[in-house]
């Protein structure tokens, strides 16, 4: 578990599947997923057994906030590859009434200090649909560059759309890291 001024990230449970699945299929942010077909139950519990279970490869956390434990969002490696020195990062808040609060900012800056920091990895990479301008403004604050568009890569919403990959080492990051903390540091523990 890992726990900032407002936030606890902690192990995905199977109590907390119900929200996850809620999450992801909510409109706000299914549309920025590739595969964005609605599972029920019994899938998201494959989902948990086969992926969140498997922490060789993927590190599932939910993120709640401090005061109240109120599961606020969720944020992951997955495809972690030690030998290499890489992986995949992804998250998203589940509701937004906790958007534009920082909280994002957070949930990125704790992924990466524990990718970076912890199972001392060289890269992390995400990739982002056309259309995620926001998403990849965050990343950039973190010194991710685009490195690449699969052109019309992903079937979306009845057409093809672009797929970018970015990406950030572990060095670029160290050299923001420090402002960023000093950010979040510093930010309010309740709205």
């Amino acid at each position: 578990m890992i726990k900032t001024k407002r936030l606890i990230f902690r192990p995905i449970e199977e109590a907390d599947l119900e929200i996850i699945r809620d999450w992801r299929f909510s409109e706000n942010i299914y549309k920025y997923f590739p595969d964005n077909e609605p599972v029920n139950m019994s899938c998201q519990k494959k989902w948990f057994e086969n992926t969140v279970c498997n922490i060789k490869e993927n590190k599932f956390f939910i993120v709640a906030k401090l005061d109240d434990n109120n599961p606020i969002g969720l944020t992951y490696l997955q495809k972690v590859d030690l030998k290499n020195g890489n992986a995949e990062f992804s998250f998203y808040l589940g509701d937004p009434k906790y958007y534009s609060k920082g909280y994002a900012v957070e949930m990125e800056l704790v992924t990466l200090e524990y990718a970076f920091n912890y199972l001392n990895l060289h890269k992390v990479y995400a990739e982002v649909l056309e259309g995620g301008d926001r998403i990849i403004s965050l990343h950039e604050k973190f010194n991710f560059k685009t490195v690449g568009t699969f052109k019309e890569q992903i079937y979306h919403e009845g057409r093809y759309i672009d797929l970018i990959r970015v990406e950030v080492l572990k060095n670029e990051f160290l050299e923001v890291a420090p402002k960023i903390k000093s950010i979040c540091d510093k930010m309010k523990s309740s709205e």
